[in-house]
């Protein structure tokens, strides 16, 4: 790293022995604080570097570092969309099927009542001022209407737990292709990487020693680039026993 070696160059050659003599000292520079660049979901468990920031950049908060090729995130993320949208639309014509279908339940419920009231009124005439066919027709139209009646409430409950059910299962279909939806998004906003330190950009090296870069297909995970903070650095050196009593501050 171009940035970390001069660092180190200035702070090791401002270490001096007694006698003024300048002493090179040998040592790495470290960081404190660092960001790591790691490949998201695309769509399969490779993810192919669409573009890198140049290696010994430095960037800022906020700077665009890294980006993968979407794959087929945005496919998916349309298709859902899409479907989201009939699935919707479709919704609201089966709630409105079932709810005409409550509203018809309701009327007959309401028919059934008046008829029922009415078959008492003639059920409450005496015997006596009708004849006993009459009289025995009027019971039995009672009866009928009052089992009517029993019935059209049965049907109005099913009718309105079939609503309540129903609604549930499309509210449910619904979310969950809403959160299909947002998931696909935080996968999404993993394709688009930004700085979030000020410092040079590094590669990551694979097993075999080589350097990411722009083109490349990685796997899931894989540690593509680093920000080492450039506000949290620091450096250590070694020295001789020889040179140790000679080394001096400044």
């Amino acid at each position: 790293m171009r940035c970390s070696y001069a660092i180190l160059c200035a702070w090791l050659a401002s270490s001096t022995v007694a006698g003024a003599k300048e002493l090179l000292l040998t040592g790495e520079v470290g960081v404190s604080e660092s960001q790591e660049f790691h490949a998201g979901w695309t769509g399969s468990y490779r993810a192919t570097i669409q573009w890198l920031e140049q290696e010994g950049q430095i960037v800022n908060p906020g700077d665009m570092v890294l980006i993968f090729e979407p794959g087929t995130i945005q496919d998916t993320i349309d298709r859902n969309e899409t479907l989201l949208q009939e699935t919707t639309q479709g919704n609201q014509r089966t709630l409105l099927n079932i709810e005409e279908q409550l509203i018809e339940a309701e009327h007959q419920l309401f028919q059934k009542g008046l008829l029922l009231e009415i078959a008492e009124l003639k059920a409450q005439v005496p015997e006596s001022e009708q004849t006993r066919l009459e009289f025995e027709t009027a019971r039995f139209e009672l009866g009928k209407a009052s089992s009517d009646l029993e019935q059209a409430k049965e049907k109005l409950a099913i009718r309105q737990e079939e609503l309540r059910q129903e609604r549930q299962r499309l509210d449910l279909e619904v979310e969950r292709i809403r959160a299909a939806i947002a998931n696909d998004e935080i996968y999404m906003s993993e394709v688009y990487q930004r700085a979030e330190v000020q410092g040079p950009v590094v590669y990551a090296t694979d097993w075999r020693g080589n350097k990411t870069g722009a083109g490349q297909s990685v796997f899931m995970g894989a540690k593509v680039a680093s920000i080492p903070s450039s506000q949290n650095m620091n450096a250590r050196a070694w020295v001789s026993e020889v040179d140790w009593p000679k080394v001096r501050d400044g």
